[in-house]
């Protein structure tokens, strides 16, 4: 549907936005004495073709629809006059009951969003806030391994030194190493366990990044 639009006031940025996000919706023509209105320079801004006269528009055959935002008497009255049969005037006062029922949706959209995105900021906080103390003992466990490592490397000096009676000290110290290899893993399960938290983290930042823009756009 091919519409047109008389006055280019702040309702006019709104309803210009908003009528070019949905697909059977075409604004031919904006009118408006006032060359530097907000509205025609949104028009100018979308290339959509702009006008001081309102008797243009009938000369629109495309345009099926007028959309009046003046509030003006004498502007409806002169559409009146000039308008085809074939065109149909929506008066100021529906138009803005229009306008207003998208301000009204698009409020609700930012409170759902600024909780929602709250709501992602604090899952973000507890996770870091989890991560720290793990991330923490890791490092000690870390240090306690390298340890365990030397003092097992030490130990296996001093039972081959000891020749026979360094051999059940020897089994200990097997064990040991058994023991430091499967902590090993268990840490290696840690390291795997934190990047896949960090990806977490990266792709909730991510999908708040593209909600923030998608507000913006709306």
């Amino acid at each position: 549907m091919n519409i047109a639009m008389v006055g280019a006031g702040k309702a006019s940025v709104i309803l210009i936005d908003q009528f070019g996000k949905l697909p059977n919706i075409s604004i031919s023509l904006v009118v408006d004495i006032d060359r530097a209105a907000p509205g025609i320079r949104k028009a100018r801004e979308k290339a959509i073709p702009v006008s001081e006269k309102v008797e243009d528009i009938a000369q629109l055959t495309n345009v099926k629809l007028i959309v009046e935002l003046t509030g003006n008497n004498s502007v409806f009255e002169k559409l009146k006059s000039v308008a085809r049969e074939d065109q149909i005037i929506i008066p100021a006062w529906a138009s803005k009951l229009f306008y207003d029922l998208i301000e009204t949706q698009h409020q609700h959209i930012q409170d759902c969003s600024s909780i929602f995105l709250a709501d992602i900021d604090q899952v973000k906080d507890q996770i870091n806030g989890a991560l720290q103390p793990i991330n923490e003992a890791q490092a000690n466990i870390t240090d306690l391994l390298e340890e365990a490592q030397i003092i097992s490397m030490n130990g296996k000096i001093q039972a081959t030194k000891a020749g026979q009676y360094g051999k059940a000290f020897k089994a200990v110290i097997d064990r040991i190493e058994g023991l430091i290899d499967e902590i090993e893993k268990a840490i290696n399960l840690f390291d795997t366990a934190q990047e896949s938290s960090q990806a977490a983290l990266a792709k909730i930042g991510e999908s708040k990044n593209r909600m923030l823009k998608e507000i913006e756009s709306y």
